[in-house]
């Protein structure tokens, strides 16, 4: 894959996100409340898999396809010819422009217009840092960890390496904040195939990049898409997350980071 020259310094700004077949014929919404944002990203991908969408473009609802050509190049459907599913949202946009910072968005809610200004604002008061706007502290003591769901939330603008950021927020990526070995897909499939956000958090870790949460004050309201084959519902639910977890902190040594 061509890798194509981003500014180093991360001024170059990308919104990406992922989805599939179920939730295709909504994802539109969201690339609209993306589009009208009052800082503008320089480009917006929606990274689908050829595996799951095999025709192309042509089979794309015409609801996508008027609304990619209506804006004028600013979004890019990249396909990919493999399926790693929710990790996709940012590991082939992180491959073509390894200098740019990425903003990771979910196909199921609507961004406010202040939403990206809000977390480039706060990368640029936190360089170097993960930002994202819900998150908790990891909860761990030597090599142990409590449940997920018993993690408490984390505080405001304060970088940390225990600060766990979640996606539906967003999550800002600056230059360098994730180690090379981002993209070793078989070992990250072998140990959270299902937990794309405990992967991108090891990665920061092992890269150095503290993660800090900002406080907007406000949820993201659902775009309409459906719920029934949601990552949330297998990871929280069924406390896959708290294997996914561990199997992960313990292949790359990172207790010490993450203990009181």
């Amino acid at each position: 894959m061509t890798r194509t020259a981003t500014s180093p310094d991360g001024s170059y700004r990308i919104v990406s996100l992922t989805t599939y077949p179920a939730r295709i014929r909504s994802v539109h919404l969201t690339l609209r409340s993306i589009l009208k944002q009052s800082l503008s990203a320089d480009s917006i991908y929606l990274v689908l898999s050829s595996l799951e969408f095999p025709g192309g473009e042509p089979d794309l609802p015409k609801t996508l396809r008027r609304l990619v050509l209506a804006s004028k190049g600013r979004i890019t459907i990249q396909y990919t010819p493999d399926n790693k599913r929710s990790f996709k949202k940012l590991l082939p946009v992180l491959e073509v422009h390894p200098g740019a910072t990425v903003i990771t968005a979910d196909d199921d809610v609507l961004y406010r217009r202040s939403w990206m200004k809000e977390l480039d604002s706060a990368g640029k008061q936190f360089p170097g840092s993960v930002v994202g706007t819900r998150g908790t502290l990891i909860g761990c003591s030597g090599e142990t960890a409590l449940p997920y769901t018993e993690w408490r939330p984390a505080p405001v603008d304060r970088p940390s390496h225990q600060i766990f950021l979640t996606g539906r927020g967003g999550i800002l990526y600056p230059p360098g904040s994730l180690d090379e070995r981002v993209f070793e897909w078989e070992t990250a499939s072998s140990l959270c195939a299902s937990a794309d956000d405990i992967w991108f958090k090891a990665m920061a870790s092992l890269a150095g990049a503290p993660a800090v949460k900002i406080d907007t004050g406000r949820e993201y309201p659902s775009n309409g898409a459906t719920q029934g084959t949601a990552l949330w519902r297998s990871n929280v639910s069924r406390n896959e997350n708290d294997a996914a977890f561990k199997a992960v902190v313990d292949h790359f040594n990172l207790w010490p980071m993450y203990s009181d």
